[in-house]
């Protein structure tokens, strides 16, 4: 019985540490009505899927190498220039790159505006 325990404990632990970077993924802020019309200002014809897409490739593509980081934590200036390293090194394509900072730069200015 103790050895059941033991082994029990042991496979939560290791389940704990494997869901720790999806952790942040369920913090991420999702896109709404209201975000895509902030965006679609800043860049003319993007939409809610757009920015729902840029999500799912933020989770996807980022989370796949790293902890993911909350829109909030950089300022748009800082995302862009992230972004642009990043890119390189994930080896992800242009409108990949775009619908990832749409998404970041417009949850984290939107962040800043309710503080």
């Amino acid at each position: 019985m103790k050895r059941y325990l033991q082994t029990g404990a042991a496979w939560l632990f290791i389940f704990g540490l494997l869901a720790l970077p999806f952790a942040c993924a369920t913090l991420l802020p999702v896109p709404t009505e209201e975000s895509a019309s902030w965006a679609s200002q800043q860049w003319p014809g993007t939409t809610l899927a757009d920015l729902q897409s840029g999500r799912s490739s933020y989770e996807a593509t980022c989370a796949s190498c790293h902890d993911l980081h909350l829109p909030s934590e950089f300022t748009p200036e800082k995302w862009e220039r992230i972004m642009v390293k990043m890119q390189v090194k994930a080896r992800i394509n242009d409108g990949q790159k775009n619908l990832i900072l749409r998404y970041l730069l417009t949850a984290s200015t939107q962040e800043a505006e309710r503080k």
